[in-house]
């Protein structure tokens, strides 16, 4: 992503320094929403999204999680001072932390960030019970999880940076940002051994901003829930069988008609 690379490079040249609250920090090329209806809560966003690749492209890291909890309004495409910015998250000033996680201690991770998810009536995510500060919003990976399983049993898949890994490698090593408090255990997460940075969720958000995000930015896709009725695949399933039933309805008529015509010329 463009704006990913580009706060990375900031980052990494030194061009960021500490923000003050009546800083300019910049414009976002387009809204930033995760906050209609239970938003972060219990889906993936577009400020989830957006949050989650700044404390990566801060961090430097392979990947990064930010809790759905963290975020208070919309940031929307408009200036900013940097004071402005941090309104937008409940605890701006959270340290960032990494930690070295294999990919069976990430699913574990994982797994306790989507413990809260309940389906309701017709097997649809009941967004209210399962709104939940944990609910996790992801950079560098991408994960299906099963509504239907039982807690601690619900990732099913997951790709780090595009590839398939194995859920059960305890060997492989992969980096991870996130608050200092969710390495600690906060809503459940489990406790992980992690190294504090200097930076904070806010000043992440504000290089990540400031480095340009574009009008077309856009990380959707890379939490996928399976086993309810809000699958895209599970509501896109009527359509397929009506476009199917007008399809078999037209070469029906057609065969009809060809019939029709070639016994009309005998």
């Amino acid at each position: 992503m463009a704006a990913l690379a580009a706060a990375a490079v900031l980052l990494l040249s030194g061009a960021a320094l500490a923000w003050e609250a009546d800083d300019e920090v910049g414009r976002p090329g387009m809204l930033l929403a995760g906050m209609s209806g239970f938003g972060s809560l219990s889906e993936e966003s577009v400020l989830g999204d957006a949050c989650a690749d700044a404390v990566r492209a801060a961090a430097g890291t392979d990947l990064a999680l930010v809790m759905g909890g963290e975020f208070t309004a919309n940031v929307e495409p408009r200036e900013y001072r940097y004071g402005e910015l941090c309104a937008a998250l409940r605890e701006p000033e959270k340290p960032l932390a990494a930690a070295s996680v294999t990919a069976a201690e990430l699913k574990a991770i994982l797994e306790a960030g989507f413990a809260a998810v309940t389906l309701g009536e017709n097997e649809a995510i009941d967004r209210e019970a399962s709104a939940s500060a944990a609910f996790p919003q992801l950079s560098g990976l991408s994960v299906v999880y099963d509504t239907s399983a039982r807690a601690g049993e619900r990732v099913m898949r997951l790709w780090i940076n595009g590839e398939k890994v194995d859920l059960t490698d305890g060997q492989t090593r992969y980096t991870l940002a996130s608050t200092a408090d969710v390495f600690a255990g906060a809503e459940g997460y489990p406790e992980t051994a992690c190294e504090v940075l200097d930076g904070t969720l806010a000043q992440a958000l504000a290089d990540f901003v400031a480095a340009g995000t574009p009008d077309d930015y856009t990380g959707s896709g890379r939490i996928r829930a399976v086993g309810c009725t809000d699958d895209n695949l599970v509501r896109r399933f009527p359509v397929v069988l009506c476009v199917l039933a007008a399809i078999l309805i037209w070469l029906g008529s057609r065969l009809w008609k060809y019939k029709y015509t070639h016994r009309s010329a005998r």
